[in-house]
């Protein structure tokens, strides 16, 4: 059942109103049943307005299914266990450290650190309903997961691209990690320097929002979207110059070779992206979908990375 309040405005106060040939007083009307509904109403000098209203019928959220609080525990469930299994990841990367040598053993000690914090921002996502805290750090949280994970992929690809050039030009190449790092220490000052910019202009703060009858969901948001464009388009940027570096390493010795596995990141997240951005369209307007779809593009994207780079 729902409600209909109802504003009046022109005329002589006080106002008579009769809604379906009954006179009410108050200005909300509640267990509302779906229909059509006259109502007339009339001032002090006798004007008086006619009309109708339709109640439609409810649609509710798709969380009521399933509902939302169980949906987040489920989630939570699941986020914790590949939490527990990309710090196990990191404790055998620690036991043999040599043996990940040919792929770069401190890069991936910093994928798996950006793998957890992407963890951890599933975890602020689910918090609901969100925060000014929460709206501000989700943002923060995957942009800096983005830089460590695929920075230091691609970083890895560019080493071995630049020594590969330097080899068919009968030169010694010899890029450091100290130069790597410096590099990726750069990437995320930029990062963080948007990251700031964003807060500091346009910070993406909780906002209510009025679905069908009396229904109320809460969602975060910015004023300007050109931040968002801007967040997702340059890390758009960044993973086709991964897929660049990923055909220029083809040849490379297996053993120092993830051309395979970069590319098969890159068109990961391309997919989810192809099906999520058209599912975000549908769905703008119900932001519990929106926040479950995000939870699952975010899961998905560095689950599949972690084990498309680790499982073997």
């Amino acid at each position: 059942k729902q409600w209909y309040q109802r504003r009046v405005r022109g005329g002589v106060k006080p106002y008579t109103i009769f809604w379906n040939g009954e006179n009410i007083t108050g200005s909300t009307l509640s267990n509302l049943l779906p229909g059509f509904y006259k109502y007339t109403v009339t001032d002090k000098n006798g004007c008086t307005f006619e009309g109708d209203v339709k109640v439609p019928i409810l649609v509710q959220p798709f969380t009521t299914v399933l509902p939302l609080f169980t949906l987040i525990r489920v989630l939570q469930g699941i986020t914790s266990l590949l939490t527990a299994f990309t710090i196990f990841a990191g404790i055998i990367l620690l036991r043999y450290w040599r043996f990940f040598s040919p792929r770069s053993s401190l890069f991936c000690l910093v994928i798996i650190i950006g793998v957890l914090i992407g963890y951890a921002t599933v975890f602020v996502i689910l918090i609901q309903p969100p925060t000014k805290l929460t709206c501000i750090s989700i943002p923060w949280l995957i942009g800096v997961a983005f830089v460590l994970i695929y920075g230091s992929i691609f970083l890895k690809a560019f080493r071995i691209w630049r020594i590969l050039i330097s080899s068919h030009n009968f030169k010694r190449g010899v890029i450091t990690n100290p130069f790597l790092l410096r590099v990726l220490f750069v990437l995320l000052v930029i990062e963080i320097a948007y990251l700031i910019s964003w807060t500091i202009v346009d910070p993406p703060l909780p906002r209510d929002i009025g679905l069908r009858s009396n229904l109320q969901e809460t969602e975060c948001s910015v004023k300007n979207p050109i931040w968002w464009i801007i967040f997702v388009g340059y890390k758009a940027v960044a993973l086709f110059f991964g897929i660049f570096l990923s055909f220029k390493t083809r040849d490379v010795y297996k053993e120092f070779n993830e051309s395979k596995q970069i590319a098969l990141c890159i068109y990961g997240i391309g997919v989810i992206g192809l099906f999520g951005f058209p599912l975000v369209a549908i769905l703008h307007t119900l932001p519990s979908g929106v926040t479950m779809l995000l939870v699952f593009a975010i899961l998905l994207c560095i689950t599949f990375t972690l084990f498309t780079l680790f499982l073997d």
